[in-house]
């Protein structure tokens, strides 16, 4: 069982391909057990053709294994989706996710709690009271991203990933090549959980103005 969920756990980080995946539960030693093993037999029925195979892949998953993991793996996700999108409406939504984690876990992991800083900075930064421009904290957000990104892998320690702090010297070559960049952003609009909104404001400039 500790072999099929570690390839589970491949195929859901890209390590292994789907082909790779199904070639190994469709093994004899799998299949046999289809009829005792309702984990087994779970797995092996889904439609992987489906375009949401590893939804339900990640829902079994999340019933295998403990809080602490399946949290890790979520901020993973979520990070990625950081990293691979520029939009910013889009990164502040995500980050407000991850605030909202914070929240529901008790303010108990530093991970968390650097995305939850971010968010406040966000609320500051629409008030006229933030301590760096938006600019910055898209960076800042990006970075921190990648950071734990690269950190993850099957074999990194949960209390570490869980537990991970911002490394800002390594934004210091981003936020430079930042000066030299036109950044465009869209209206941003931000729901929060005590029902305030905020609105972001699109930059109209042109160079020279």
């Amino acid at each position: 069982m500790k072999e099929l969920e570690l390839n589970i756990s491949k195929v859901l980080l890209d390590s292994i391909t789907l082909d790779e995946f199904e070639n190994i539960i469709y093994q004899e030693f799998y299949v046999n057990q289809i009829t005792s093993n309702n984990f087994i037999y779970n797995v092996i029925t889904i439609n992987y053709r489906n375009e949401n195979w590893k939804k339900e892949l990640e829902r079994l998953i999340y019933e295998s294994w403990d809080n602490t993991k399946y949290l890790a793996y979520l901020i993973r996700n979520y990070c990625l989706k950081i990293i691979e999108n520029d939009d910013s409406k889009f990164i502040f939504n995500i980050v407000d996710k991850l605030s909202d984690l914070n929240r529901k876990y008790d303010y108990e992991y530093k991970t968390l709690m650097q995305f939850y800083r971010f968010d406040g900075e966000l609320d500051l930064i629409l008030s006229g009271y933030g301590s760096y421009p938006i600019e910055k904290l898209i960076i800042n957000i990006k970075a921190f991203a990648k950071q734990y990104f690269n950190t993850y892998n099957l074999d990194t320690d949960i209390n570490l990933l869980l537990n991970l702090e911002e490394d800002l010297n390594k934004t210091d070559n981003q936020i430079k090549k930042l000066n030299t960049e036109k950044i465009q952003f869209n209206f941003l609009k931000k729901e929060k959980t005590n029902n305030k909104w905020f609105l972001f404001w699109k930059r109209n400039k042109t160079e020279g103005n």
